[in-house]
């Protein structure tokens, strides 16, 4: 049987009454468990869950229908495990995900030009940005 995640059981409670969050906030990687518990303790309209280390986004019941999400992603987690908690996220009904890498480096540019490649594809993206996905955009992407 699957189970909440993670600091889940308020949302939960939450979702029974339709008094949605202004916003729900996904910690994974490193120091999840300490970022989320901050998160939870501001005085914002703000729930935030976590991922623990090493599990799979679809082994939980994530309480997320109609909520604005931000997933915070830190060291650890690889694209393909954000793109299955992202995923997971819109089977459960989430209305917007929002993936905030913590890792980049700023320093270096998002965007290189890289002239030896083709015409249409010299751009190349060179390091993780803030991105929104829709549930539109993801079952497109998919299927």
């Amino acid at each position: 049987m699957k189970r909440l995640p993670p600091y889940a059981r308020p949302l939960a409670e939450r979702q029974k009454f339709t008094n949605l969050p202004f916003l729900v906030i996904v910690c994974i990687g490193q120091d999840c468990w300490n970022r989320a518990k901050k998160w939870n303790q501001c005085p914002n309209d703000i729930c935030a869950l976590t991922l623990p280390d090493g599990q799979l986004s679809e082994g939980y019941v994530w309480p997320v229908a109609h909520c604005q999400i931000v997933v915070e992603w830190n060291t650890g987690p690889s694209e393909p495990q954000i793109i299955q908690l992202v995923e997971t996220l819109f089977r459960y009904a989430a209305e917007s995900v929002t993936v905030h890498p913590l890792i980049t480096n700023i320093e270096q540019p998002i965007w290189e030009y890289d002239l030896e490649k083709p015409v249409g594809k010299r751009w190349q993206q060179t390091r993780e940005t803030m991105r929104t996905y829709y549930p539109s955009e993801v079952t497109a992407n998919v299927a």
